[in-house]
């Protein structure tokens, strides 16, 4: 009969941690929400306070850290803008410098002897430019130095004539 002693003493041991048990598990549901709603309105001031430190400025002479960051955002946009605007106009410049460089060669091709123009369509852009930017080699400029004859521009003349005259 001793194991019924035993016996009792384990359903005790039992009963006591089952008990235990239920209370902890009672202290839980009631303890734990009342733990997380208190770290929710720690955390909800801590957010706010942050918040507030945030858009308040510190005293009158310094600007809030929300100003000062909106305050470089937009010179940040405003150099953007200032940027694309200038680029834009560098590109409608260089347009236009194009535009009226390439109407200068075509203007020299043009006033040039006969020849030029179906030659022209056969050298590279390069070499009209050079051409344009230096008469000399269309028959622009009259190469005798000592002047013109009377009544001639220098364009009735060949080259060889005009560089033969020259010296």
């Amino acid at each position: 009969m001793w194991y019924y002693g035993v016996v009792l003493i384990m359903l005790g041991v039992i009963a006591a941690l089952t008990t235990l048990q239920t209370l902890c598990l009672l202290s839980a549901f009631i303890l734990l929400p009342r733990w997380i709603t208190r770290l929710r309105a720690d955390v909800t001031c801590e957010v706010a306070e942050s918040v507030r430190s945030f858009v308040t400025s510190p005293d009158e002479n310094t600007p809030s850290p929300l100003a000062q960051l909106a305050d470089q955002c937009a010179l940040l946009l405003v150099g953007r803008a200032q940027q694309a605007i200038e680029a834009r106009m560098r590109g409608a410049h260089g347009a236009a410098a194009r535009d009226e460089g390439n109407a200068q060669v075509a203007e020299a091709i043009a006033s040039g002897p006969s020849w030029l123009p179906i030659v022209a369509q056969f050298l590279p852009k390069k070499w009209l430019k050079l051409l344009a930017s230096n008469p000399q080699f269309l028959g622009q400029l009259p190469l005798n130095l000592g002047g013109n004859q009377s009544g001639s521009n220098g364009h009735d003349k060949s080259v060889a004539d005009r560089i033969r005259n020259q010296s």
